[in-house]
């Protein structure tokens, strides 16, 4: 019978787990789930939905906003990520003709250098182009006349290696953003937002959603250590992810959790992918992860409690000829509860 205690509930777990479309790569995962006290969710098509649109652009002094956006969208059209289809859909829509690209090279989390009809174009976060030496003080002027307000974060152009502009991107929160995270704080699970975004974006979405801790202006190694250093509290830590730049923080994670529809490395760093890549997949994991655990260590009990008994009986009631009856009429019935207790797990 203990065998058969924690096989059993965790096989039935899992398989009910799987219907629902929530996949564990294996039984540690599982186990580790049921101790989650945190949640950290990264922001771009995690806690948002992943439709990313342009809201508008601001041309830094000399450059004009047709080239800007022309070379932004040129840049980025090598990838196909949200951002590159939102650039290209303004540049649509502003009647702006994108030349092609001769090279782009992208670092994850931060934006994409590129060559376009022979000049560099940066595209991407406020640290990119300050690691490329652009001043701090023209983006924060930039920053200052930028049409940005709420949860609108900043993308911002270098041309030759000077500062030419920026656009205001927008990307509404998931309808259920706000229903999940009160769901896990009924769970007494906490949740915190990580995101490469400046403080103020970050802040706004993580208001709408109904997060209290925000980690924001992070690039993967950073959004590394944050995660090792929230390990060190109570319980484990869950990262929620999708993307190439969620890798890191997926695989530092106690539980690293990715959505299904997401980047293959986000899949391949994560003990648990949800396979219709929303929200309530992750919730329905973590609840599952504590009732399978539950009926695993309730087995356990019935289990280690039927030997104890079958050795009392052998040694203080039972005739010889009677001990096999008795042991095996003890054992149909606790294997009897213990199937019933896997079968609610």
């Amino acid at each position: 019978a203990p065998a058969l205690a924690t096989p059993a509930a965790l096989a039935i777990a899992t398989v009910r787990a799987a219907r629902r479309g929530v996949v564990f790569r294996n039984a540690e995962a599982f186990e580790r789930a049921r101790d989650v006290t945190l949640v950290v969710v990264d922001k771009s098509s995690t806690l948002t939905q992943g439709r990313r649109q342009v809201a508008g652009h601001a041309a830094a002094d000399g450059t004009d906003g047709g080239r800007l956006v022309a070379l932004a969208a040129a840049a980025e059209q090598m990838s196909d990520a949200p951002l590159a289809r939102a650039l290209r859909a303004y540049a649509d829509k502003e009647g702006i003709r994108v030349p092609p690209a001769d090279r782009a090279s992208f670092a994850p989390g931060k934006g994409v250098a590129a060559t376009v009809a022979g000049t560099e174009v940066l595209v991407g976060s406020r640290r990119l182009l300050e690691d490329a030496g652009v001043e701090r003080e023209r983006l924060d002027a930039l920053e200052a006349v930028l049409d940005r307000p709420g949860r609108q974060s900043g993308i911002y152009v270098a041309i030759d290696g000077r500062l030419a502009g920026a656009l205001a991107i927008d990307e509404p929160l998931r309808a259920g953003a706000p229903r999940f995270v009160a769901a896990l704080g009924r769970l007494g699970i906490r949740v915190a937002l990580v995101t490469g975004d400046g403080e103020a974006a970050a802040r706004a979405i993580a208001i709408e959603a109904g997060i209290g801790e925000v980690f924001a202006d992070l690039a993967p190694e950073d959004k590394k250590r944050i995660i090792l250093g929230l390990r060190g509290g109570r319980g484990a830590v869950a990262v929620v992810g999708d993307g190439i730049d969620d890798e890191v923080a997926l695989a530092a994670a106690d539980v690293g959790v990715a959505l299904g529809r997401g980047a293959e490395q986000a899949l391949a760093a994560a003990a648990v992918t949800i396979v219709r890549g929303d929200l309530d997949g992750v919730l329905a994991a973590l609840e599952g992860a504590r009732r399978g655990v539950s009926v695993m260590r309730r087995n356990l009990g019935f289990a280690f409690g039927h030997a104890a008994l079958a050795a009392v009986v052998a040694a203080t009631v039972a005739s010889g000829a009677l001990l096999p009856l008795v042991f095996a009429f003890t054992t149909t019935i606790v294997l009897a509860a213990i199937f019933w207790g896997a079968l609610r797990a």
